[in-house]
């Protein structure tokens, strides 16, 4: 596969982050609005993290996948994964933290925990959500990772049996109930063995796919997924709550990832300059929007405009400022950092973050 940064990727974890904002929204318009934003349409928005780890296993395995069998390359690996998430997660919590020492009164229970601390700013698995809610995914990435490093430690048929025995696992323990069998209380296990790691799995099979073979009518496989997602989506919003995300949403943007990119190769692609933006400032939008949404609706609550606008308007106004302020702290803090960061040890793409 080439190795040029593909636009479709881009405007994929522009959409999918877009989609989590929009969820993040909608809830927040119910609980504290006691408004149910657009029908409740948008209420499947979380499955964007779905559409991440798939694209997450796509970007590792696409640009990764030649490193199996080269310990050496290990480091440089390591490195890069490191940079690309830590710092401007850190920098996200440590002002969350200080949010919550001068607000104390606003924290939640377990966000006051020395030990909830502490793992989240490690991104270790936990039964409560991280100081930055939206991060939960995060421990999943890093589970990923190691995984991957470890066929990149070992040889390059290592590769598909690892793969292979994380499948198996995570479908035995998704399925186990349907068998009447005790699921095991590790909450490590638990984390290693979520359905949703099945999404990692495909998205290295479609760059796998695309990367050795020609796929047929790429652009009806990625309308097969369009309409599987857009099925499934409009079920959660009917009030619908899958038993099981993988086999539904992961399978859908796998399809869709799939189709797009073997298009993108043959053909080329043409997107707004803006869509690419929003996929390179994803990471951003994704960590900080539940704050600025939380911000904007102080404001709106301050300055007395609550009645003014009405709960519809009012969502509209929390989405556009957090996307808005989203993308100024990506432009503003986290670009800069990256390319200073980068300058100082191996290059990192800005906007590929797995």
């Amino acid at each position: 596969m080439k190795n040029e940064r593909l636009k479709s990727l881009q405007v994929f974890r522009g959409i999918a982050a877009f989609l989590v904002v929009l969820y993040h929204a909608s809830v927040y318009s119910s609980e504290h609005l006691g408004h149910t934003f657009a029908g409740g349409v948008f209420l499947f928005g979380h499955t964007g993290v779905d559409f991440f780890f798939v694209l997450s296993g796509f970007i590792i395995y696409a640009i990764h996948s030649r490193d199996f069998g080269h310990p050496e390359r290990l480091v440089p690996y390591a490195r890069k994964r490191l940079i690309r998430v830590f710092p401007i997660y850190w920098i996200v919590t440590a002002i969350k933290l200080t949010t919550l020492f001068l607000s104390p009164g606003i924290a939640k229970s377990h966000e006051n925990d020395a030990g909830v601390i502490i793992r989240s700013l490690l991104l270790l698995p936990q039964r409560n959500l991280p100081i930055i809610g939206a991060a939960w995914t995060l421990t999943y990435e890093l589970i990923f990772y190691i995984l991957f490093g470890c066929a990149i430690l070992l040889n390059r048929r290592w590769f598909p049996r690892l793969a292979t025995v994380w499948i198996l696992g995570m479908i035995t323990y998704a399925t186990a109930d349907l068998f009447h069998v005790q699921r095991s209380d590790s909450l490590l296990l638990q984390f290693l063995f979520n359905e949703r790691n099945l999404e990692f799995c495909m998205g290295c099979l479609a760059a796998h796919v695309i990367a050795r073979r020609k796929v047929p009518g790429p652009l009806y496989v990625a309308a097969t997924g369009v309409l599987l997602f857009a099925a499934a989506a409009g079920s959660i919003a009917q009030g619908w709550i899958p038993v099981l995300y993988s086999p539904i949403f992961g399978v859908a943007s796998f399809l869709i990832v799939l189709g797009t990119v073997t298009h993108e190769l043959a053909n080329g692609l043409r997107v707004p300059r803006m869509l690419v933006f929003l996929g390179d400032a994803s990471y951003s939008i994704y960590l900080t929007h539940v704050m600025f949404i939380n911000l904007a609706a102080l404001a709106v609550r301050r300055l007395g405009l609550s009645a003014l606008l009405g709960p519809q308007i009012a969502t509209v106004v929390n989405i556009a400022f957090a996307v808005l302020a989203a993308t100024a702290f990506y432009a503003v803090i986290e670009r800069p950092l990256l390319r200073w960061l980068s300058r100082r040890s191996t290059r990192v793409q800005p906007g590929i973050l797995s």
